[in-house]
């Protein structure tokens, strides 16, 4: 859910880069970056959930990412590879589970405010390298009535930790971008095709392409079975210490912006 409920732990950052006359040999993309909450802006973004009778609902984001599921407690198919299990303990708290082909992302627990208004989630789990984080949300609702079915808006957002971005250039003039924590990884090539995202909690199907702008900045277009699910830019800072990605999701108003400081 750091970018949104629907999203929590299972669709990854991926970029490939599209060939330009050659840069210096350590591109400037290159090293180690960590996530800096404060200066990021991960608020804002909406969602929907349908509520389509005897406990089934729909969860809508953007234009990219829509399913149906039924609160029932059982594993049930959200995106490719993908699973959420609902269950309701009560008529304002909700425990869901994500899986990505088969494994544990988080287990969250969802609850209403007593006038419905308001929803506070609260995220846990455990990366691939073993790490635990708990991840803190609040939406407020922007349409709809009593329960969870309605139109819901990022309020606020926090994070107790993400994972550090590796990129490092790689021996045939591209780069190599990974999350260490997370252990997903994507190569570039340069070639303007779309690089597959590997990793123990990637989507199936999880791709990539971008367009190089120049030495500091990257267009990056992330697909899920060639369906675009958003388009970020990436921006480094003149003296190269900040790097800047805004993404734009599919049919989603809000932009995200997330800034890493180069460590």
């Amino acid at each position: 859910m750091d970018k949104s409920m629907l999203k929590i732990g299972i669709i990854f950052l991926a970029a490939c880069s599209l060939a330009l006359p050659a840069f210096p040999a350590t591109d400037p993309f290159a090293g180690t970056w960590k996530f800096n909450q404060e200066k990021s802006d991960l608020k804002g973004q909406t969602e929907t959930i349908a509520s389509l009778g005897d406990n089934k609902y729909r969860f809508t984001y953007g234009t990219a990412i829509s399913f149906d599921l039924t609160a029932d407690g059982t594993d049930q198919t959200s995106l490719p590879g993908a699973t959420m299990a609902i269950t309701i303990q009560d008529p304002n708290s909700w425990q869901i589970v994500d899986k990505s082909n088969g494994r544990t992302n988080a287990t969250e627990v969802w609850t209403l405010s007593p006038d419905a208004k308001s929803l506070s989630a609260v995220a846990k789990g455990t990366r691939p390298d073993g790490s635990e984080f708990e991840n803190h949300f609040a939406l407020k609702k922007v349409s709809g009535n009593g329960g969870f079915a309605g139109t819901w808006q990022m309020a606020d957002v926090q994070l107790s930790s993400i994972s550090l971005l590796q990129i490092d250039s790689s021996g045939t003039g591209g780069l190599t971008v990974s999350y260490p924590s997370d252990k997903v990884t994507i190569a570039m090539s340069f070639d303007g095709k779309d690089c597959p995202v590997e990793g123990p909690t990637v989507l199936k199907g999880s791709t990539a392409s971008a367009k190089r702008l120049g030495p500091d900045a990257i267009k990056v277009t992330d697909k899920l079975n060639a369906k675009v699910l958003d388009i970020t830019d990436w921006k480094l800072s003149a003296d190269g210490k900040v790097l800047t990605m805004t993404e734009h999701d599919a049919g989603v108003k809000k932009a995200s912006v997330s800034v890493y400081d180069r460590q």
